[in-house]
């Protein structure tokens, strides 16, 4: 596959099993393969920002390799750390684990709560590297575990080969290296005073089907007549959640509000341009929270609305992934961790 394609889509949101227990406003397209009404939050996009499993072997969904871009996700990038930097020698190498978690709750009911996390693994090499990453160099292998976190996992075959010493319960990642200097000899052509250029290792599709491990939960109340309607928005930081509890700061509520002609909302909100905006700096562990908006109608009944909530959490993922380089003449500078909201909504 070309270096401009891009891996099909990793499934529909699956519906969530409870144990116990952007800034412009979403309008909803279907699905024509799922029939699920699919959120649309202009303005905000649905992908987080930029650079961030224990089963045998022979079923672990990391070794099924499939081909994917080499540079779909961009050509550089300058990192800064939320993470460790170990101390090493060797050709620097920075690593960042993507993950975008999409939710879809519906009333009160976590049970019914639609789920789907994917994620992506990243590596940075700095741009001085271009004479040490050679077809004599020394291979580079990754070794990715605990693995029983994921599945539909689809490795750049292009630059990648599953190596032939992963331990049970890991997967090992080598490097083919002629490739690789061609990609990266590409990518400095392209952009020639870039400081990183990035490599695409894997996409996965993270093992969360309970609103159990989401950080936060949300549901809606809604009542409406011909001239007023009443939209409450619940939400609480979930302490069972699979974060290690940490403040999830810079969390937005989004809805639209076409056909209203006047908006009284509590807390620290905006109205303008058909939507209403509610924006918290931070929900620490143990919050849970109320939103409220009385909204008058140009005409009633309204209907009940959608609300997008948007927010980042640096440092930690919902797989539970790690990397670590397992090949000498290499080290792991920096690795980071990031997770972010595509589709993260709540209706009545």
């Amino acid at each position: 596959m070309g270096s401009g394609s891009m891996l099909e889509p990793l499934g529909i949101l699956t519906a969530a099993p409870v144990s116990s227990g952007s800034a412009t406003p979403p309008t909803s397209t279907k699905d024509p393969s799922s029939g699920i009404m699919k959120p649309h939050v202009p303005g905000l996009g649905s992908s987080p920002g930029r650079f961030t499993p224990e089963s045998p072997r022979s079923q672990s969904p990391l070794m099924v390799g499939r081909r994917m871009s080499s540079g779909s996700l961009g050509s550089n990038t300058n990192s800064s750390g939320n993470a460790s930097s170990p101390h090493g020698t060797g050709l620097s190498v920075y690593a960042l684990f993507n993950e975008t978690v999409n939710a879809l709750f519906k009333g009160s009911n976590l049970s019914s709560t639609l789920i789907k996390v994917t994620g992506e693994l990243q590596l940075s090499f700095p741009s001085t590297c271009l004479g040490q990453i050679t077809p004599l160099a020394p291979p580079l292998v990754l070794r990715i575990h605990p693995t029983s976190g994921v599945d539909q996992a689809h490795a750049n075959t292009h630059l990648l080969e599953t190596d032939s010493t992963s331990p049970s319960g890991d997967v090992c990642y080598r490097f083919k290296m002629a490739p690789l200097q061609a990609f990266l000899k590409t990518q400095h052509e392209a952009a020639p005073n870039a400081a990183f250029f990035k490599v695409d290792v894997f996409k996965y599709h993270a093992k969360v089907t309970s609103a159990a491990a989401l950080p936060i939960h949300v549901n809606c109340l809604w009542k409406s007549d011909e001239t007023v309607a009443n939209l409450k928005v619940n939400y609480a930081y979930n302490p069972q959640c699979r974060l290690n509890p940490a403040p999830i700061k810079f969390v937005s509520f989004l809805t639209p509000t076409e056909g209203v002609s006047n908006v009284q909302s509590s807390g620290q909100s905006q109205w303008a341009n058909d939507r209403l905006v509610w924006k918290i700096p931070e929900i620490a562990a143990g919050t849970s929270s109320s939103l409220l908006a009385k909204m008058d109608l140009k005409s009633g009944p309204g209907r009940p609305p959608q609300v997008a909530v948007q927010f980042s959490f640096e440092g930690q993922c919902l797989s539970g992934l790690n990397m670590d380089i397992a090949s000498p003449g290499y080290h792991l500078a920096l690795m980071k961790y990031r997770l972010a909201t595509g589709r993260y909504m709540a209706e009545v």
